[in-house]
């Protein structure tokens, strides 16, 4: 049996790979919008 990561798209397929960093960077960015709505 292969290890889970060796199938897993983010090591072979780039374009998946830079999908998944623009979802992790979107959900950043409301994560910070959120905090400065309850700080302000």
């Amino acid at each position: 049996m292969p290890y889970i990561w060796d199938s897993c798209c983010i090591f072979q397929d780039k374009a998946c790979a830079s999908e998944i960093l623009q979802i992790f960077f979107k959900i950043k960015q409301k994560v910070i919008e959120g905090a400065k709505v309850v700080y302000n």
